[in-house]
Formats: C-alpha cells, sequence, structure tokens
C-alpha cells in the first residue's frame, strides 16, 4: 500500500511589523523627500540624524505599574537584584549597556534597555532578565510600552476624583496610567472614572483584557466612535455630564512607530495623513464639546505629519474662538528633549506637488489641513515634537489644551437646562439603575458575543447584605455601587461586582454601550464542601485592595515573613504548620474566606502585602494564580516553583485567576 503523501507546510508568515528587521527596506525617497520639505526647522544635520535612526530598531523599554507603594518595591527589586545581573554583557561581540531609568519619568519607574526586543527574548545572557520582565508583565505590574506613549498621561495631568475619557484608548497602556493617578491616593475604594473607549468591538476585549490586570473599580470599557461619544445625562438632573481630563491619541498613519514597524516604509503615501485629518479633528472637536471647562485636553500622534498635528489642533484652536488656548508644558518633564510645534507648513497633491494655501487647488482638500491666518497668535510652539535621534525613542507629537470658556451645544445646553430649574419646582427625572446595552452590529472574533446587562443591586438585597455582614463591611459601605451582569436579578450570579461613585453616575446613561466595567468583589461558592461558608459568596483576589481597609478583623490574619512562605511555597498547608503565633491568631479568624497581610520589618524593601486565602478547620488555601505566586516567592527569595496542577485548577474554580464569564 502506498504511503499517502502529504503537502510540505509553507514556513509561517510573519505578521506586519513582526518581520525580520533586517529584511526589511528600511528607506524610502519618496518619504524622505516629503519630510525634508515639511520638517524645516531641523538642520540638515539633525534631518540625516532622524533617517539613520529610523533605520535601527527600537530598544526596549517598559513602566512599572501600580500603587506607589508597590511600585516602589518592584523598582528596588529590580535596582538590586536584577539590574547588576545583566552588567557587562556582549551580544554578537557587541558590549550592551544595563538598562536605566529614563531620566524624565517620575520616580525611576520607567526603564529603557538599549537592546531590541529579539535580543532580550533569544540571548542566553539575558534569559533571567527576559523571564523576570515576562512574568511580571504578565501578572500586570509591568507594562511594555514605548517611551513617548507615556507622555500624554502624564502631561493629562490626571488626580483622584476627576472624570477621565480616553476617547481611543486601545491597547491600554495609556488608560492603565491615567488609572493609577485615579489611585494615587493609596488604600480604598477611590471615587474617580476613566471611561476608555474604543470604536472596534474586538480592540474592546483587548482592553477588558488588561483591565484584568488593573483591578480597578474606576474604568468603564465602551465601544463609540470617538467623533460621536455620546452626550450623559446625569442621573436625577436636566444637565448632561462632563468630563475633568480627556485624551485623545488618536488615529494617524503611524510613521513614528517606523523603527518597530519598518514596512511602513514600503506602504507609506502622503494620502495617508491628508485622509485621517477630517477624522482626526472631529475627534478632538467632540473631546473639547464633553470637556468641562477648565478642563485639560490632551491630542497626540505617532506621526511625524504636520497634516495630522500641527494642522488639526490649529484648526481646533479657529473653530473655539477664544474657548480653548495651547498650554505651556516646558516647565513639565524637563529632561524630556522636545522641538516646538510648527507654524509653517504644506499639503503634498497626489502629483507630488506641494500646496501651501487651500486657495491655490481648493479642488481636493479642506481649508483646515491649511495654517490657519492667525496662526501666530496660537502660540504653536507649546506643542510638543519629539524626535527619535534626540533620546533614542519612537516619533510623537503631542498638544495641552485648556478649555477657558463655553464652545458647542453641549456647554450652551446645559447653561439653559440649570437656568430652567432654577425657575422650576419640577422634579427632574428619576433614571432606573439598569444599563441594558445595545448590541453592537460589527462583524469580528468577538462579535458573536451577547453582552449581558448591568444591573445595579439595591442596598437591601439578601446577598449583598449577606456580604456585608460576613465580611464586617459598614451597613453605608459604597452605597448603590454594587453591581451584577444577568438578566435576572434573582438569577442564580456568580459575581458582585464594585464601582467608583462617578462610574455608577456615568453607567446611569442609557446612551452608553458598554463592554465592561467593576472590579470584581465576591465570588460565589462552587462545589458542596463549603458552598454555605460566609454565606455562600468568597472574596476574588480582584477586589481585595479596594475592600481589604473595611474587611473586619475577623476576616484579618497578619503574617510573618516564614508564614507568607509558607502559603507561597504548599497548596493546602496544615494550620499546625505556621508559627505559634499565627496558630494562635487563626484561633480568632472566621472559616472561609479570608485576608491576610504580610507587613514586613524596617528596613525591608518589601512593602505591605494584602492577598486573599480561604481557612478551612485545618488547613487554609492562599487564593493566587502561578504566576503571581512565583513573582512573589522571587522577589522575596529568589526562589521560584513549580505549582502542583490540581491546585492550580483548584484556584481556577475558586476565581482567582481572572474569569471572563458571570
Amino acid at each position: 500500500m502506498a504511503k499517502k503523501q502529504f503537502k510540505k507546510k509553507e514556513p509561517r508568515k510573519q505578521p506586519e511589523g513582526r518581520q525580520n528587521y533586517e529584511k526589511a527596506v528600511l528607506e524610502s525617497e519618496k518619504f524622505k523627500a516629503y519630510y525634508r520639505a515639511q520638517l524645516t526647522h531641523l538642520t540638515e544635520q539633525e534631518f540625516e540624524q532622524l533617517f539613520e535612526i529610523l533605520k535601527t530598531p527600537l530598544p526596549v523599554s517598559f513602566r512599572i505599574t501600580g500603587s506607589k507603594t508597590s511600585a516602589f518595591q518592584l523598582r528596588d527589586f529590580l535596582i538590586n537584584t536584577m539590574i547588576p545581573k545583566v552588567q557587562n554583557i556582549e551580544i554578537d561581540g557587541k558590549p550592551i549597556p544595563p538598562p536605566f531609568s529614563v531620566n524624565w519619568y517620575p520616580n525611576e519607574l520607567c526603564w529603557q534597555f538599549d537592546a531590541h526586543k529579539t535580543q532580550v527574548r533569544r540571548s542566553p545572557e539575558l534569559k533571567e532578565f527576559n523571564k523576570f520582565l515576562v512574568a511580571e508583565t504578565e501578572i500586570g505590574n509591568i507594562s511594555r510600552q514605548e517611551l513617548v506613549s507615556m507622555i500624554p498621561p502624564i502631561l493629562l495631568k490626571v488626580e483622584p476624583g476627576h472624570a477621565v475619557l480616553d476617547m481611543c484608548a486601545s491597547p491600554g497602556s495609556k488608560t492603565a496610567q491615567l488609572l493609577e493617578f485615579l489611585h494615587a491616593d493609596g488604600e480604598g475604594l477611590p471615587s474617580g472614572v476613566c471611561v476608555a473607549n474604543d470604536a472596534s468591538y474586538d480592540r474592546c476585549y483587548t482592553l477588558v483584557h488588561q483591565a484584568k490586570r488593573l483591578q480597578s473599580p474606576c474604568l468603564i470599557v465602551t465601544n463609540h466612535n470617538g467623533q460621536e461619544f455620546p452626550r450623559l445625562k446625569k442621573p436625577n438632573s436636566h444637565v448632561y455630564f462632563q468630563f475633568d481630563r480627556i485624551l485623545c491619541d488618536v488615529p494617524c498613519s503611524g510613521d513614528g512607530t517606523i523603527r518597530k514597524n519598518p514596512n511602513i516604509y514600503k506602504s507609506w503615501n502622503p494620502s495617508d495623513g491628508n485622509g485621517l485629518h477630517k477624522l482626526q479633528l472631529q475627534i478632538l472637536d467632540r473631546a473639547v464639546q464633553l470637556l468641562k471647562v477648565g478642563g485639560r485636553v490632551v491630542y497626540s500622534t505617532c506621526t511625524f505629519n504636520p497634516v495630522e498635528n500641527e494642522a488639526v489642533v490649529a484648526s481646533m484652536l479657529k473653530q473655539a474662538e477664544g474657548a480653548l488656548k495651547l498650554v505651556d508644558v516646558s516647565e513639565e518633564l524637563l529632561d524630556l528633549k522636545r522641538y516646538p510645534g510648527l507654524s509653517n507648513w504644506q499639503v503634498q497633491r497626489r502629483d507630488g506637488e506641494f500646496q501651501a494655501r487651500f486657495e491655490d487647488n481648493p479642488e481636493f482638500f479642506v481649508p483646515t489641513m491649511f495654517p490657519p491666518q492667525e496662526i501666530e497668535s496660537f502660540g504653536m510652539e507649546k506643542c510638543l515634537r519629539i524626535y527619535p535621534f534626540s533620546q533614542n525613542t519612537g516619533g510623537f507629537f503631542v498638544a495641552v489644551l485648556e478649555k477657558v470658556g463655553d464652545y458647542g451645544a453641549l456647554d450652551k445646553r446645559n447653561k439653559m437646562k440649570e437656568e430652567a430649574v432654577e425657575e422650576s419646582d419640577e422634579e427632574p427625572e428619576q433614571k432606573k439603575p439598569k444599563i441594558e446595552e445595545e448590541q453592537p452590529k460589527k462583524k469580528g472574533k468577538f462579535a458573536y458575543r451577547k453582552e449581558d446587562p448591568f444591573v445595579y443591586l439595591k442596598d437591601d438585597h439578601p446577598v449583598l447584605k449577606i456580604c456585608k455582614d460576613n465580611y464586617g463591611l459598614p451597613a453605608d459601605f459604597a452605597p448603590g455601587q454594587f453591581l451584577i451582569r444577568t438578566e435576572k436579578v434573582d438569577a442564580d450570579f456568580t459575581y458582585v461586582y464594585l464601582v467608583s461613585e462617578l462610574v455608577k453616575q456615568v453607567m446611569q446613561s442609557d446612551k452608553l454601550k458598554v463592554i465592561n466595567t467593576g472590579v470584581k468583589a465576591f465570588k460565589r461558592n462552587g462545589g458542596d464542601k463549603h458552598s454555605e461558608l460566609a454565606g455562600g459568596f468568597r472574596l476574588v483576589s480582584e477586589g481585595i485592595s479596594t475592600i481589604a481597609p473595611y474587611l473586619s478583623e475577623e476576616r484579618h490574619l497578619r503574617v510573618s515573613l516564614e508564614d507568607l512562605l509558607v502559603f507561597l511555597k504548599q497548596g493546602y498547608p496544615k494550620i499546625q504548620e505556621f508559627t505559634e503565633p499565627t496558630q494562635k491568631a487563626m484561633e480568632h479568624v472566621k472559616l472561609g474566606s479570608c485576608m491576610l497581610e504580610y507587613v514586613p520589618e524596617d528596613g525591608s524593601p518589601f512593602g505591605k502585602l494584602t492577598l486573599p486565602f480561604f481557612r478551612a478547620k485545618v488547613s487554609c488555601s492562599l487564593l493566587l494564580g502561578k504566576f503571581e505566586r512565583n513573582s512573589l516567592l522571587y522577589r522575596l527569595t529568589g526562589e521560584t516553583f513549580e505549582l502542583d496542577i490540581s491546585l492550580e485548577r483548584e484556584n481556577d474554580k475558586n476565581g482567582d485567576s481572572g474569569e471572563h464569564d458571570q
């Protein structure tokens, strides 16, 4: 019998942007000629430096995330333990300097490694360092993010309690920064909100994946076109909701990312930027309408193109007629090298000729693509242009704008409504605390999924009363801020979510297409053995840091480093395996889901740790996944371990490995 012949598989083609950098075409005369005509503020030497560095791959950069305490702890571990292990490294005969902190980013929380990602991933000399980066990134302690993309959230100046809108948020690294600023006050339940919006239904689920790591009750993920983001009416009010801060990191032609996406050289065309200009201006215009007077909006792109940068900002300033101004940020991020914005540029036609004024040939362009007559009064030099040759980065553009007066129909409508309410005794319409989400009619990977509605639980709901009673939460804790995802409130829902006060307000608009919100606070116990302990609901690691300050002492166990290591290394340690003080303390801890706290001794580089665990009659179990356990163990002792599969499955069953379902 003849052997069956199998067709030999072709080598798998790498996605664009991930192909071998050396094989990519690293020049384009059309690209170079365009920017030689536009970037006239650069000297010839600077211009050549720009195009030489664009032929080299982007170095690795990352940001340490989370609260100040945990971020400083990881930073110190990086400096004292990991950096010494990558000294005097050579790759392919070339010395590679160790990672260094970026001098313009606050508190040494941003780092750069002048090696490209392929070297870090494949070099034996960097194996341990890469393993550290991968593990910490997986659990959300580190964000692998381009340096220049970290600039807009810092300049937005977000403060705790602010209402923030990220209009084009995916993949979510900037959203994570914004949330960190909202949580800057430390532990407990913050009051602010960050609406992370994206026009793509599929990309919204990238944001949801990121949200698991962020563990914030302040986040709402929404699916709208940025230029059509809806007006949100305040609950029990005649006026509309407006934001304190808005980030407009708009879709762009992306040629500032050419060092990590070299295939842009092949496809680059000036018509790409020309075609995006109108959309970019529409998104910024909508942002200004949604912004409070006195609020700040940051407009940013990853392109060098003035048609997508200064042209959009100048046109917005002209349309605003004095209601908007550029903010001078020259005294912020002092060590960041930047160039001023342009006040003069041209638009290239399809025939390759440049056009300086709209009137010269109005057939193919719109007036907003050209410098307006009053541009000298706008202070365009306050914009930031970041060029890669300055500090070995990607290319970026940033403009910081402040709203100083009324602009658009929303401001006028709110004023009219406020005046009308003052003259009327009419009671405002009461909104039902239920969000029925309209199913987006989009094709894509996730398009088949039906989004369950978000339903707020009344403060006297039986499940909520049981959870608060069993965990010692005050009766008035987070009033009206717990919700579930289900069609029926009386159904056996799995999770109870917690949101901030401002999230509750924003969510009550019936125009918002919400994909995800809230942090998991409680989960229904699975199985029969412990199903009724603590009223049938357990704490979830995702929400433990938010709820921890409010838990009763009967759910609270303080442990030593020795006891913490027992929890980390063993799946189900017996109570008798802990130190005597911990055994005695355990006698006063209720059965069921609880919280352990490790407070290091003075002089220790580690901060306080708060973790969920399950207390049974004779044993305990730390409700933490494998990656989190290994990360903590490695930082505490330098050791790693292989978690038993049965334990990992049990923790998955207990709801502490990030399920997506309700």
